[in-house]
């Protein structure tokens, strides 16, 4: 299912919000090669930065019964990112480049 912009604005901080909205068109098709490259680079920090925070808070929180819901928010956060960077590969394809 495709994320709202009003479950954005409540998962991503305003920096992760640019990124985002950097991965969508038209935005993503007028860039250029070296900051699409720099773009997923940075969306892949940030998804990598919300995965590790998810991982954390499992291995706090085993042993009890919200174990699911301590991180529920950085695994949305991840998804929605990890969205974007699909985006960007796609892109990357479209062009015929290959991506970093």
């Amino acid at each position: 299912m495709a994320a709202t912009r009003r479950s954005e604005e409540r998962l991503l901080d305003a920096d992760e919000q640019k990124l985002v909205a950097g991965a969508r068109h038209p935005e993503l098709s007028e860039m250029q090669a070296d900051d699409l490259r720099k773009l997923a680079r940075s969306l892949r920090e940030r998804r990598d930065k919300a995965t590790r925070a998810v991982r954390k808070g499992n291995r706090a929180a085993k042993g009890s019964d919200k174990a699911g819901d301590a991180e529920r928010g950085n695994r949305e956060k991840a998804g929605l990112i990890q969205s974007a960077i699909a985006r960007v590969n796609k892109e990357f394809a479209r062009r015929g480049e290959a991506r970093e």
